[in-house]
């Protein structure tokens, strides 16, 4: 009966452990303790694939109708493509998201920014909230650029380069509002400051959003 009793317990513990982990990585909010780091990483280990935690255009099968003027054009290169415009406008769009419902604006921050185009492209190697060499997306800041934080939170979204960049904005950042879990990293009250990068790749845009709470 002992030994029932102390495995029953073991399992809740691990139950416990797995749900706060996941809620953790799902909020994308990493303090910087012992306890988070270690949670983090062993929830990492069990995360379902990343097509189920970011934003992407959906197939579409070709014998299903489509709207005529979203396929009317060929795909667009970067030589002709305004990246930063992409970028302005989404950190528009959060800001205009985050008034509406009251929360403080975030501040553009350039460091954040370099490490969010960084972020971007190696989302066209792995598209994942794991970096290409395996490590997690905010070894980053440490790494390539210097910024120290007290929380970060990222958000990846990918789609085929078919229109203007109002319209790639306007898409992807719908894509974000409909998942609970990138809405919530954008309107994170823990985050004052954001940068957001661009990418693209063989027709295919990336985006990376990076919020931060800096230790100072």
């Amino acid at each position: 009966m002992r030994n029932f009793n102390q495995i029953l317990w073991n399992l809740l513990l691990i139950l416990s452990s797995l749900f706060a982990g996941f809620w953790i990585r799902d909020h994308e909010l990493f303090l910087e303790t012992e306890w988070g780091q270690g949670l983090y990483q062993f929830s990492q280990s069990l995360q379902p694939p990343a097509s189920s935690e970011t934003p992407q255009e959906p197939e579409t099968e070709t014998e299903q109708p489509v709207e005529e003027s979203f396929y009317s054009q060929e795909i667009r290169t970067v030589d002709n493509y305004d990246l930063s415009l992409i970028e302005s406008q989404i950190l528009e769009k959060i800001n205009d998201l985050r008034e509406s419902l009251g929360l403080q604006t975030v501040d553009s921050n350039l460091t954040l920014q370099e490490a969010a185009r960084l972020r971007a492209t190696e989302t066209a190697v792995s598209f994942s909230h794991t970096r290409p060499d395996g490590r997690d997306p905010f070894t980053v800041l440490n790494d390539e650029v210097q910024y120290s934080y007290l929380a970060v939170g990222e958000n990846l979204g990918m789609a085929t380069l078919l229109e203007d960049e109002a319209y790639m904005s306007d898409w992807l950042f719908q894509g974000w509002m409909d998942s609970q879990g990138h809405y919530d990293t954008m309107v994170n009250t823990h985050f004052t400051e954001a940068g957001v990068g661009a990418y693209v790749e063989d027709g295919i845009l990336y985006v990376a959003q990076i919020f931060g709470l800096p230790q100072s």
